[in-house]
């Protein structure tokens, strides 16, 4: 089981986590600023107790949650979820794989912009045979 302000949730900004390295998360001033109870509590009370419910590891979770924020567009939460994955063991291949896996349910460009918007990331990491390691 994770605990408040770590696992798969943890990062997010908010109620003193710290996010991932390289990661803006400017995108969620406005809703950690004027509604911080709810971020704070209802946002992760609600993904902290479904990831603990759920019968997958920390690093699984993250990688489908990589493809799945491809698939929605979502920068700010792709690029979290690409470095949360990496912390808890995914290689820069595996993550990069989860992205393009977008692409059979959504097309080619969810993709292609979700493996754009995290090479910084995975590349930052250094992990993966694609990286020189």
């Amino acid at each position: 089981m994770t605990g408040p302000g770590t696992g798969p949730n943890a990062g997010h900004g908010a109620g003193g986590e710290t996010s991932p390295p390289d990661v803006s998360l400017a995108e969620l001033d406005e809703i950690t600023r004027y509604f911080p109870r709810i971020w704070a509590e209802a946002a992760h009370f609600f993904t902290e107790t479904l990831y603990e419910d759920i019968a997958l590891d920390d690093r699984t979770i993250q990688l489908i949650l990589c493809s799945l924020l491809a698939m929605r567009g979502w920068t700010t939460g792709l690029r979290v979820h690409a470095a949360q994955a990496l912390s808890v063991g995914a290689t820069a291949d595996e993550v990069r794989a989860a992205v393009l896996l977008s692409w059979a349910v959504n097309g080619l460009s969810s993709a292609a912009q979700g493996l754009h918007l995290i090479e910084d990331i995975v590349q930052t990491a250094g992990k993966g045979p694609q990286d020189g390691s």
